[in-house]
């Protein structure tokens, strides 16, 4: 690469697009992971399997029999799709905010969370898995989807992140391709 090429594929760094994208499912798994913890807190507090909640979800590709107060085979699929559901939801985040970090960031983040919850859980999920709303801990839902957008908020932070480590990595690749060409030594 020639310290003179420009543009985002000649420079080294990744498409702004792809790096917004990779920020927002970093930022949205990030939250995945608190909204599944929190569920199986909360299924603890009320004194049943940690795997209830989990196994709630997984009902949505496996029926009603998933849907057991215990571990089974199931229980990781139910995980799974909260990871996916909360890490798609995060790259769309991370799309539309791209590099602008909200002044409130929080309550931004807090705002889209309960836009995600409805949008994801009131308009999408309810047609999709019926049988998940008869079980559905709403409360929990509503609040772990609002702490999951006020980490998916941090995602303009994660791609400022990302830009500065790749345009330090290309800096070092050029100064390493100079030193190897054997035009510049120091």
């Amino acid at each position: 690469m020639s310290p003179e090429a420009s543009g985002p594929e000649r420079s080294g760094y990744p498409p702004a697009g792809l790096r917004h994208l990779v920020a927002g499912i970093a930022a949205g798994v990030a939250g995945a992971i608190f909204v599944a913890a929190f569920f199986m807190l909360g299924s603890l507090w009320y004194h049943r399997s940690a795997w209830l909640t989990t196994n709630l979800f997984s009902t949505a590709l496996f029926g009603p029999d998933a849907y057991v107060n215990r571990f089974v085979s199931t229980s990781l699929a139910g995980v799974a799709i909260i990871v996916v559901l909360f890490g798609v939801s995060g790259a769309i985040w991370g799309l539309i905010f791209r590099d602008r970090i909200p002044r409130h960031i929080l309550l931004t983040g807090a705002i889209c969370g309960a836009i995600t919850y409805f949008v994801v859980f009131d308009l999408v999920w309810k047609h999709f898995a019926p049988y998940f709303w008869l079980y559905a801990p709403e409360r929990e839902l509503e609040f772990a989807s609002i702490v999951w957008g006020m980490i998916a908020a941090r995602s303009p932070i994660f791609a400022s992140r990302m830009r500065h480590a790749s345009a330090a990595a290309v800096a070092q690749q050029a100064e390493v391709a100079e030193v190897r060409s054997g035009e510049v030594i120091r």
